[in-house]
C-alpha cells in the first residue's frame, strides 16, 4: 500500500504501509525495478532521505532509520519508539521532525543514526499528519485543526507561533493532510476541500491567500518551479500553475492512470506517485517537442515512442509479470488499445 515516495539519485524510496520500505531502481524511469523490501518497517507511512540514510515514519512503531549507502543492500540501523503514531517525517540537518498524530510534533537528534535521541515535543498539534521544515520554522498539517507553525531555531524547545485556523471560518483548513513550503508560501492538501495557499512570509501571522477546489480528495502536494502537483486520491494526479500563487491555474488531471494517489514527488522530468495498493507510478512531464508554449504543462508526454505499457513488477526477486498474463522470469508488455498523450509505468507491490 504505497503511502508516500521520496527520490534520491537513481532510486525511489517508497513507504509501503504494512509492507515496509521498498526501494526501486529508477535509473531507467520507463522500467522501474524493485531491488529491496524491508522487514524492519511494519507500518511505513512516510519517508525522507538525507545523505546515506532513509528515515521512515512507521506508525505505531515509531521512527525507523536505514543505512542506504548501498541502496540494494540497506541496513536497519536505528529506531525510536518515542513516536506513537508517526505519520509524517522531515529531516533537516541534524534533526528529524515527526508528525505524530494525536501526540503532536516530535523532534529527534539524529547525529548518531544508530541511536536517535528524543529531544522535545509539542502537543499543540492534535492530529499531526505531516510536517515540513523551512529555515527556522516547522509547518505541521494538523488535520481539522489546520496548519500549525513552530519556531525551531532551538530544536530542544519548539515555540508555537500560529495556526491558520485562527482566521475566518471561510479561510480555515478542514482536513489538512500534507504541506509543502516554497518561498513565502505554504501549500496545503486539504482533503475534500482542495488545495489551499497561505502567505507565510511572517510565520507568526500566516495569511490565507486562496484555494482551489479542483482537487476533491487532496492527500499530498509537491511544488517544483511554477507548478504544484497534487495527489488527489481516486481523482488521480492534478497539476496547477502557481507562478502567481494568488491565482493558481488548473492545468491538467491524470485520473485514469492514478486511482488511489496518496503521495507525490518530483525529480527532474518525472513525477512519482505513491498510488496506494496500485504501487508506484511514474509520469513524464516534459513538453512535446512541437510545443512552443512552455509557460505551462498541459500533458504528460510519452516516456518513449512505444505504445502505452502496463508493467507490473512483483516484489519477489527475479519474478516479473504483466497484466493481464502472469509470466515467469521475463518482462512482457501488454499494449493498451488506446492512444494517450502520455505514458506511465507502474510498479505495484504485493
Amino acid at each position: 500500500m504505497a503511502e508516500n515516495v521520496c527520490v534520491s539519485g537513481d532510486y525511489a524510496y517508497v513507504a509501503d504501509g504494512e509492507y515496509g520500505l521498498k526501494i526501486i531502481n529508477i535509473s531507467d524511469p520507463a522500467r522501474p525495478t524493485n531491488v529491496y523490501t524491508s522487514t524492519g518497517s511494519k507500518m511505513a507511512e512516510d519517508i525522507c532521505v538525507s545523505g546515506d540514510y532513509a528515515y521512515v515514519a512507521d506508525g505505531e512503531y515509531g521512527l525507523k532509520i536505514f543505512d542506504i549507502h548501498n541502496p540494494q543492500y540497506p541496513n536497519h540501523i536505528g529506531s525510536s519508539t518515542r513516536s506513537k503514531m508517526a505519520k509524517g517525517i522531515y529531516v533537516s540537518g541534524d534533526y528529524a521532525y515527526v508528525a505524530d498524530g494525536e501526540y503532536g510534533l516530535k523532534i529527534f537528534d539524529i547525529r548518531n543514526p544508530t541511536s536517535p535521541f528524543y529531544l522535545s515535543s509539542s502537543t499543540r498539534p492534535k492530529m499531526a499528519e505531516d510536517v515540513y521544515v523551512s529555515g527556522n520554522y516547522a509547518y505541521v498539517a494538523d488535520g481539522e485543526y489546520g496548519l500549525k507553525i513552530f519556531k525551531i531555531s532551538d530544536p530542544t524547545f519548539p515555540i508555537y507561533l500560529a495556526s491558520s485556523n485562527q482566521s475566518s471560518v471561510f479561510e480555515r483548513l478542514k482536513m489538512a493532510e500534507d504541506v509543502y513550503v516554497s518561498g513565502d508560501y505554504a501549500y496545503v492538501a486539504d482533503g475534500e476541500y482542495g488545495l489551499k495557499i497561505f502567505n507565510v512570509s511572517n510565520p507568526a501571522v500566516p495569511k490565507y491567500i486562496t484555494s482551489t477546489n479542483q482537487p476533491k480528495m487532496a492527500k499530498g502536494v509537491y511544488v517544483s518551479g511554477d507548478f504544484a502537483y497534487v495527489a488527489d486520491g481516486e481523482n488521480g494526479l492534478k497539476t496547477f500553475n502557481i507562478s502567481d500563487p494568488a491565482h493558481p491555474a488548473y492545468v491538467t488531471t491524470i485520473n485514469n492512470r492514478a486511482y488511489m494517489a496518496k503521495g507525490v514527488y518530483v525529480s527532474g522530468d518525472y513525477v512519482y506517485v505513491a498510488d496506494g495498493e496500485n504501487g508506484l507510478k511514474v509520469f513524464n512531464m516534459r513538453p512535446k517537442e512541437n510545443n512552443t508554449d512552455t509557460s505551462y504543462i498541459n500533458y504528460l508526454n510519452p516516456i518513449s515512442t512505444y505504445p502505452v505499457y502496463y508493467n507490473y513488477i512483483n516484489s519477489y526477486p527475479n519474478y516479473i509479470y504483466t497484466f493481464p498474463n502472469y509470466i515467469n522470469s521475463y518482462l512482457y508488455n501488454y499494449t493498451y488499445p488506446y492512444t494517450y498523450n502520455y505514458q506511465y509505468v507502474m510498479c505495484p507491490f504485493f
